[in-house]
């Protein structure tokens, strides 16, 4: 297919008009015209890129991309080696952040809600970022014991979660905000959440969960953002018939 036939196609797919970004939304590195592989990853490392290389990707999408605010605008040493694997391969970047956290049906968000069976019907958007709802609160049709959910999280994303148990044995309603979001722990409990997963914990979470009366999990940055991406790779190769392939490159963050 055609590379910008692409891009059009997921900017459509992800909404990427609703929303504004830390980062550019969509293509940040031009490449080939023809494009029959597509890479996939979280983040746009060196390793990742020369994985996409090797295996001949001519598209490489990424949840965190380039171009950050408060990074230096020179590329040089690390920033220029990544710039330049993907220039010498021809390899165009794509970098989808908060559309693709904030997506109703393909995003982190909506697909963590998935793996916990909250009902798609009736999943409440909150928490803005630059303007627009990027998490989600899901309603169990019945309270679930607090513990069957912790073992739902931990069969996804692994022992190396953190849980803050500071809420009721029965929970009803989940908030979801993928990666880096405890600040909207607050909020969440505002809307009627009993438990708040996210990736990342703060140094103050521990206590205002116990002293509020809600469950706290991290799940982790990296493993809270990998189903969104994977999920678009997905979607592009029922819809274009092109080789899409996910590289995990595992993050303890």
């Amino acid at each position: 297919m055609k590379r910008d036939e692409l891009f059009d196609w997921i900017d459509a797919t992800l909404e990427v008009g609703r929303f504004g970004d830390y980062s550019p939304i969509g293509m940040q590195v031009e490449g080939a015209e023809e494009v029959t592989k597509v890479a996939l990853g979280v983040s746009a490392h060196l390793a990742l890129i020369e994985e996409a290389a090797a295996w001949g990707a001519e598209a490489l999408l990424v949840h965190h991309g380039f171009f950050w605010p408060g990074e230096t605008p020179v590329l040089k040493g690390w920033r220029k080696a990544r710039i330049k694997a993907l220039l010498a391969h021809d390899i165009s970047l794509g970098g989808y952040h908060l559309p693709l956290d904030g997506h109703a049906t393909l995003g982190n968000n909506a697909r963590i809600a998935d793996v916990l069976g909250l009902p798609r019907e009736g999943r409440q958007p909150f928490a803005k970022a630059k303007g627009a709802d990027i998490g989600l609160i899901g309603r169990f049709a019945a309270p679930q014991p607090a513990e069957a959910i912790f073992r739902a999280i931990e069969g996804q994303f692994g022992p190396q979660c953190v849980y803050f148990k500071g809420g009721p044995a029965l929970i009803e309603a989940v908030a979801i905000v993928s990666g880096s979001a405890a600040s909207y722990f607050e909020e969440a409990r505002d809307l009627g959440a009993q438990l708040f997963l996210t990736g990342e914990a703060r140094e103050p979470t521990m206590a205002e969960a116990m002293e509020t009366g809600a469950h706290f999990v991290a799940a982790g940055h990296y493993r809270t953002e990998r189903l969104g991406i994977m999920a678009l790779g997905d979607a592009i190769g029922a819809c274009f018939g092109v080789e899409v392939r996910f590289f995990e490159h595992p993050n303890p963050v």
